[in-house]
């Protein structure tokens, strides 16, 4: 299921590509893409950003033009996904950017990205692949962390593979998006990485399976 939200779409064009990273685009790796992204880009959460310095004015406007996010240098979810899929854009891969609510209250919604496959896609294939990728890039797939609760250290799998989303040939989805299939990627984080997804409620796990814990708002594509 999905329904329709404000569009992102006039946003997404040439100006939110990393300017270093236009001069030699390519058909570059999503690792790569996010990791030119994190040089440049801080997160930023929220509708507002923190207050500028004394020398400022007021207080900064919505994170929404290239140039705000250039020229400051962070940007909240949904500005990380316009600079994320600016440059699919231009690579030609496809994408759509979708709005998420969380199960638990008190969370804002959150903006993440699906990257398009075709559907005959050989999904252990492209896992297989980024396996490597995930070492070259991030090192280890796995760290101890202590149980908030509990305080006992425990390995957690920090990498468990890629997470499709499949819009079925004559689906609703596929009626806008087209038959493929959607790699989950969140600019904030690295790529194949969801457990925070997971604990803040924005996406449940029953057991090999994931999707989305509310309807998802489709804001471009």
């Amino acid at each position: 299921e999905l329904s329709w939200g404000r569009s992102f779409s006039q946003y997404v064009g040439d100006g939110f590509i990393p300017p270093d990273l236009e001069e030699r685009l390519r058909p570059l790796e999503l690792f790569e893409i996010r990791r030119e992204m994190k040089a440049k880009l801080r997160y930023e959460s929220g509708r507002l950003t923190v207050k500028r310095p004394a020398k400022g004015r007021g207080m900064n406007q919505v994170v929404t033009f290239a140039s705000n996010i250039w020229n400051r240098g962070y940007a909240n979810c949904a500005g990380l996904c316009i600079v994320f899929v600016s440059v699919l854009q231009r690579l030609g891969i496809p994408y759509c950017i979708v709005s998420t609510r969380s199960c638990k209250e008190g969370l804002p919604q959150h903006a993440i990205v699906q990257v398009g496959f075709p559907e005959a896609t050989d999904i252990k294939a492209v896992n297989k692949q980024a396996t490597d990728l995930w070492g070259e890039y991030y090192g280890k797939k796995s760290e101890v962390r202590r149980d908030l609760e509990t305080n006992e250290p425990r390995w957690v799998k920090l990498f468990r593979g890629l997470k499709f989303t499949r819009s079925k040939a004559g689906s609703e989805a596929a009626k806008h998006k087209g038959a493929a299939r959607w790699l989950w990627v969140d600019p904030q984080v690295k790529v194949g990485y969801y457990l925070h997804l997971i604990k803040d409620g924005y996406m449940v796990q029953d057991g090999s399976r994931f999707s989305f814990a509310m309807t998802p708002e489709i804001k471009a594509w």
